[in-house]
């Protein structure tokens, strides 16, 4: 898959017939797949590119003037895309000259001229252009003179609604994980550096990994079981989300930290990019009286996600 991260710089094949379909894409979720397998399975029908139009700056921080956490970072969201047999990808930056382009300027000047959309498809709620007026609608009228057809892919449901980023987004900040990965079709995961810590985790026997996620969505305060993804593999984790109370006093600046202790691992993580797979919801976060009954509930935790791991084998 090619990637263009400025229309300036698209290559002169990027202009061959294509198949087209734009969004966020945040996630990619079920929704997401639906979409992207119908635009590849489209352009291989009728033997053109597929080519996905997507966002790098999330369109709310322009339109509403306020930070959206992505569920994913764009990198994965392109590998997401990739694995799915897309040809070209285009992630643009969201400003305000994009936000104010009239809907048919968008199509026309974009979407036709620069990368020959034969095929214009669009998500159930997908909108763009001015105003957010750009829509299915607005694409059936345009058919006609400028010489291409759209089409709209229905929305996948769970428990009765659509799926969508914003409902994905509300769980993960609930801790509700099954939810999460049943409107993913997997695993809700988070990717971040490993930094340096105060080291506390090893005078009481269990070393962490301090993560400095990379700016998407996190599950709420507490403690979780998981997998953490290594160049070398994975290894199953107790992962702490919160501030740490047993060892530093909560005042309304903490800031909130990821700790992941990998269970039968031993190394230096010390700036390596990490993910880490988010799969139970052990506890509440809890401060000790003292570290002796802190790492006797930690073996306490091991023995629950052990107990989970095994009953879903």
């Amino acid at each position: 898959m090619k990637i263009c991260h400025r229309t300036e710089d698209l290559p002169r094949e990027a202009q061959m017939p294509s198949v087209v379909t734009l969004g966020v894409f945040d996630g990619m979720h079920r929704g997401h797949q639906a979409v992207i397998q119908e635009a590849v399975a489209w352009s291989r029908t009728i033997g053109v590119r597929s080519v996905v139009v997507t966002f790098a700056t999330h369109p709310a921080t322009i339109l509403a003037g306020r930070h959206v956490p992505f569920l994913q970072t764009l990198s994965d969201r392109l590998d997401h895309m990739q694995s799915m047999g897309i040809d070209l990808a285009l992630p643009l930056p969201f400003d305000r000259a994009m936000a104010s382009q009239p809907p048919k300027s968008f199509v026309q000047t974009l979407l036709i001229e620069r990368l020959g959309a034969r095929g214009i498809l669009l998500g159930h709620d997908t909108t763009f252009g001015k105003s957010g007026i750009g829509n299915l609608q607005l694409l059936k009228t345009l058919e006609a003179t400028l010489n291409f057809e759209a089409r709209g892919v229905e929305p996948v449901l769970h428990q009765g609604a659509p799926i969508s980023s914003t409902r994905i987004r509300n769980q993960v900040a609930r801790g509700d994980l099954l939810a999460t990965e049943e409107m993913l079709g997997r695993p809700f995961t988070t990717r971040g550096k490993v930094v340096r810590g105060d080291q506390r985790g090893r005078t009481i026997g269990f070393p962490t990994a301090n993560i400095h996620p990379q700016g998407s969505a996190l599950p709420p305060p507490g403690v979780y079981g998981g997998s953490v993804h290594l160049p070398e593999g994975s290894r199953y984790a107790l992962i702490n989300i919160g501030f740490r109370p047993t060892f530093t006093p909560v005042t309304s600046d903490s800031q909130p930290t990821i700790e992941a202790h990998l269970l039968d691992w031993e190394g230096d993580l010390y700036d390596s990019i990490i993910e880490i797979e988010w799969l139970i919801h052990l506890r509440e976060e809890i401060q000790f009286d003292t570290e002796t009954d802190l790492a006797n509930q930690i073996l306490n935790d091991r023995s629950t996600f052990e107990s989970f791991l095994h009953s879903s084998a």
